[in-house]
């Protein structure tokens, strides 16, 4: 992450066992709420929620329906996202 005000981005790496690592990078951030795992859990992440709402997106590490940044886990909103396969 580049904390500087002109930039503004976000880089997430994800590996998986069933796919190519994915690199989502989110542009124009606007708030982030990163949080560790708690004691006796892993970092794993098994589902996720993207939503997009009046031209920004959500992004987080659990399934939910509706934009929610009081949601406890992690969770970025930002103006836009650009993601691919990394081999």
């Amino acid at each position: 992450m580049y904390p500087v005000t002109d930039i503004r981005q976000v880089t997430m790496f994800f590996d998986s066992q069933c796919c190519d690592t994915i690199e989502m990078v989110f542009e124009g951030v606007t708030a982030f709420n990163l949080r560790p795992a708690g004691d006796n859990y892993t970092a794993d992440i098994s589902v996720a929620s993207l939503i997009i709402k009046d031209a920004s997106i959500f992004f987080c590490d659990d399934r939910i329906e509706e934009w929610d940044e009081s949601y406890k886990g992690i969770w970025i909103t930002a103006y836009g996202l650009r993601w691919r396969f990394v081999r």
